[in-house]
């Protein structure tokens, strides 16, 4: 067909192609482009279009048979969906790169083109199943004791890693029991415990950041329970100020005393390794200092370090190994020194291993205790011979001094720890080392020769991750020598139960994401596309309390990684906003309350995190700092914006440049401008979103019910808003005793929707569609109005019944067998049912539009398995509103995994599109995973 039409283009006369008295026999002429649905208005140019997107031509010399007419678009050939003598529809195709792009027709009669017509911006829905899996769990690459430890051990522990929070782990239970935001992410972190007058203490955390910024925050427990979370303030360090990207460290004593290291520029050049005791007084007063001449350079940097006795630390550096009572700041560190036997002269732990090792030592890790009147120092070096572990008794007496010594058992030990035998009493002491995934256990071998009586008598894989575990923070032992917390390389955090090296498993599963939400970002000055993916509540046992990572940032382009944001638990939605001073985040979501105890809070803290370029290497993205929000909403969203913000009357998808952002509290919805006093008001140094003290909306819309979630339209015209059923829910709130009656999240993880929507829109009183079955998902429908799915209300084994049998929405539809069908409905703004689109298996789940407006993607359950679906969605060429007389066909399926144990009716997982369509993001929250498909 093409060889003809060029073949009948170049013979056709030319004095045809002006004779516009007859236009059949005229050269095609392009006179203007428009998107289908917004031809009524004035269009740019170039357009800006989509792959698969429905564009109007509109000319002249048009034949009205499609099959006489060919239209190429850049270097592609478009399809032809209608065709008439004044009109055409197309479909932009797929082009190979983004830019500018000509539109070309083909006729018998001859050949028009617009040059630069239209600007393609990318492909609109990804292509295939090109997929690939994301890091989901925050990487836990320390951790440390809550000081002062019982019976020389701590009983709990705080994890830090890529999130901007310390996990409060409790080993012996194998769970962490809350998040404490810390507001950047820490290379180091320490924690104490701090009684408090009113009898409540507080787990007082001093984290540092790479770099040096610090901070200490506090969580508050009263019998048991976490009542509070302080605000972390940020502490000046003028004294202490370690050369840019290097990782400052900071401990505390056995009497909970801070003291820090750090390395700083030197005179006249190079780097200067420091040690110093932290004055207590000033960290009240918000100043990270050490305490008066106590800070004392070190020959060599500090490769490893633990508390010592009451009052002081050990660390190793420079070949050997050191003391530093902080007691006495003044006084310079020494070195660690035995009287072997107790008696002769005192002898550095390097000449004590020299007749093994020889000289020269190289000092990897070290772990100390000081219990029962006994002193012990664990480490691992190399030296003559390979790699080594060492036990060395400094308890004063006739085995002071004593050495046992055994090679690594073939694996890097870069974490060591200490175990009694038996726990809280010990007669005798166990080495724990780890490395390269494994852990071994060495045990003193009285028979053995010489230089080999530390034997490997025991072995636990803990990762088949390659890599090297963290030489400082690794491991420590917890709960009286009962339980040991360990990194893997690919930093997990897990219980082990020495000394069977019987495995706990892990302490937490970071993390289950539900939701995710799209938002474009501008940092360092180029925009790009970042998902926010919500945490979701699974009613897992693990997952009630895996508060490390409430939200998951993910840069969609380039090489970043995703950034963890722990602290505000489970997410209700996300904003990106852009005040003078930089990017940041804002979040909302807290705690669930488990039953009577944890936290009564009904959702609402929100937070705002700032992000910078990386500036060290190996760092894409920096935390700059997080900050709580006073007068906080229960859940944030915003606008389209450009993409997808289509719809007959509403926002053309060329502007505006930045959506309304907005903020639900209560029954209303605060609508906030983004320009740029309403940024700083509501990401500034001290966020208030409090609509009356704080920062006042520019509009607000009534919604008439506390929201689960809402969901814009095309263009911002209106709001759908699902409620939770409450009557519903209180049978079974009353026999499980599952939440509070002030607990909203918990409430909303728990009870199911109501079977209906609300839509509200500014200056009107919202209106009421009901729904017949319970609405699992909601997705603005760029043609306007919403896509809603919800499962079938009654399915038979036989097959054959109506979807809905006590409605006419889907007559005609019938379902399969197994109840496991739901149903795709379109809702008009109106509050009118546009129709029934599909009644398949696996459809009542969240629901996304791709950019093209082409597919609809699901994510629903059958048969305790999730699945993934893509519908193509048909649309009127006339005006690109859907056609409800035309079912929308399932162009694929896909099973992503186990569905999630929910508490509610759909925790299932989120879907979101890049603005361009390339890429797609998908929760799995059954599986822990999140997939790309581009």
């Amino acid at each position: 067909m093409r060889r003809a039409l060029a073949l009948l283009a170049a013979l056709a006369p030319l004095a045809c192609s002006r004779d516009l008295a007859l236009p059949d026999a005229s050269a095609p002429r392009v006179e203007a482009i428009q998107l289908v649905g917004l031809e009524g208005s004035p269009a740019p140019v170039p357009l800006p279009v989509l792959g698969g997107e429905l564009v109007a031509i509109r000319g002249a010399g048009l034949p009205a048979d499609a099959t006489q007419l060919e239209v190429r678009v850049g270097t592609e050939d478009a399809e032809v969906i209608e065709a008439s003598a004044g009109r055409l529809v197309v479909r932009v195709p797929a082009l190979g790169a983004i830019g500018p792009a000509d539109v070309q027709l083909r006729t018998p009669n001859g050949f028009g083109t617009r040059e630069d017509a239209l600007r393609y911006d990318g492909p609109g829905a990804p292509e295939g199943f090109d997929t690939s899996d994301l890091r989901t769990a925050v990487p836990l690459a320390f951790v440390g004791p809550v000081q002062p430890p019982a019976n020389g051990f701590p009983d709990i522990a705080i994890a830090t890693g890529a999130s901007d929070s310390a996990l409060l782990v409790v080993p012996e239970v194998g769970l962490a029991a809350a998040a404490i935001p810390l507001g950047l992410v820490p290379a180091s972190a320490a924690a104490r415990v701090k009684q408090k007058l009113d009898g409540s203490a507080g787990i007082e955390v001093l984290a540092l950041a790479r770099g040096g910024d610090v901070v200490i925050a506090e969580a508050i427990y009263r019998d048991g329970v976490l009542v509070d979370r302080g605000t972390p303030r940020t502490l000046s360090h003028a004294t202490v100020n370690p050369t840019a990207c290097s990782f400052p460290q900071v401990t505390f004593t056995n009497d909970a005393r801070p003291v820090a290291a750090w390395t700083a520029a030197g005179v006249p050049t190079g780097t200067v390794q420091w040690i110093a005791a932290i004055d207590d007084g000033k960290l009240g007063v918000g100043e990270y200092a050490p305490a008066a001449l106590g800070a004392h350079a070190v020959a060599a940097p500090i490769t490893a370090w633990a508390p010592w006795k009451t009052g002081a630390v050990v660390f190793a550096a420079g070949g050997e190994i050191w003391v530093y009572d902080v007691s006495t700041p003044a006084v310079p560190p020494r070195p660690l020194t035995a009287l072997r036997g107790g008696v002769g002269a005192p002898q550095t732990i390097s000449t004590l291993l020299a007749p093994c090792a020889g000289a020269g030592l190289t000092y990897l890790t070290l772990a100390a205790a000081s219990v029962a009147g006994q002193d012990l120092l664990a480490v691992s070096f190399d030296g003559a011979g390979g790699d080594w572990v060492a036990l060395v008794d400094l308890t004063p007496g006739a085995g002071e001094g004593s050495v046992r010594m055994g090679l690594a058992a073939g694996t890097l030990a870069t974490s060591v720890a200490l175990v009694p035998e038996p726990p809280y009493a010990p007669a005798s002491w166990a080495v724990l080392t780890a490395g390269i995934g494994n852990l071994y256990r060495f045990r003193p071998a009285p028979a053995a020769p010489s230089c080999k009586d530390l034997v490997a008598d025991a072995a636990l894989q803990l990762s088949g991750e390659p890599g090297v575990l963290p030489a400082i923070g690794g491991m420590i032992t917890t709960s009286g020598g009962t339980r040991l917390l360990a990194t893997t390389p690919d930093l997990d955090l897990v219980t082990v139960l020495p000394p069977s090296l019987t495995s706990a498993g892990p302490v937490l599963r970071l993390a289950s994401y539900g939701g995710v939400s799209m938002q474009v970002a501008t940092l360092g000055g180029q925009a790009l596309p970042v998902a926010v993916a919500e945490h979701a509540y699974t009613g897992d046992a693990l997952s009630e309390f895996d508060v490390g990572s409430a939200l998951l940032a993910v840069a969609m382009t380039g090489e970043s990684d995703p950034v963890a944001l722990g602290g505000s638990g489970y997410a209700r939605g996300a904003v990106w906003l852009e005040p003078p001073s930089g990017g940041a985040l804002a979040y909302t979501g807290d705690l669930p309350s488990l039953t009577h105890g944890a936290i009564s809070e009904r959702g609402g803290a929100a937070a705002v995190t700032s992000f910078a370029p990386g500036v060290c290497p190996g760092e894409s993205v920096r935390i700059a700092g997080s900050r709580p929000v006073a007068g906080g909403p229960d859940l944030v969203a915003q606008g389209p914006a450009r993409a997808g913000a289509l719809g007959p009357a509403g926002l053309d998808r060329w502007g505006p440049a930045a959506a309304p952002i907005y903020a639900a509290l209560d029954t209303s919805l605060a609508v906030y401008a983004p320009g740029p006093g309403n940024l700083s008001c509501l990401a500034g140094s001290a966020p208030n979103w409090d609509k009356t003290t704080g920062c006042p909306p520019d509009a607000e819309i009534a919604l008439g019910v506390e929201p689960i979630d809402v969901t814009l339209s095309a263009g911002d015209r209106a709001v759908a808003v699902r409620r939770l059923d409450m009557d519903a829910c209180a049978f079974t709130l009353a026999l499980f005793d599952t939440c509070l009656a002030s607990d909203l999240l918990c409430l909303r993880a728990s009870c199911p929707p109501a079977k209906e929507l609300r839509i509200a829109r500014a200056g009107a009183s919202p209106a009421v569609v009901a729904l017949p079955a319970r609405p699992a998902g909601v997705a603005a429908d760029r043609g306007g109005g919403w896509l809603v799915t919800l499962p079938c209300e009654v399915s038979s084994f036989a097959g054959g019944d109506d979807c809905f049998p006590s409605s006419a929405v889907c007559d005609g539809l019938l379902t399969g067998p197994g109840g496991a069908d739901g149903a795709l409905l379109h809702v008009a703004e109106d509050g009118t049912i546009g129709g029934c689109l599909a009644v398949l298996s696996a459809l009542a789940g969240p629901v996304a539009v791709t950019p093209n407006g082409a597919e609809a993607w699901v994510t629903g359950e059958a048969f305790r398995t999730q699945y993934l679906s893509r519908l193509a969605l048909p649309r009127r060429a006339s005006d690109g509103v859907l056609d409800a007389s035309r079912r929308a066909a399932r162009l694929a399926i896909e099973a992503l995994g186990s569905a999630p144990r929910a508490l509610g009716s759909f925790a299932g997982g989120g879907i979101a599109f890049t603005p361009e369509g390339g890429t797609a993001i998908v929760t799995v929250p059954g599986e822990y995973r999140i997939v790309l498909y581009r």
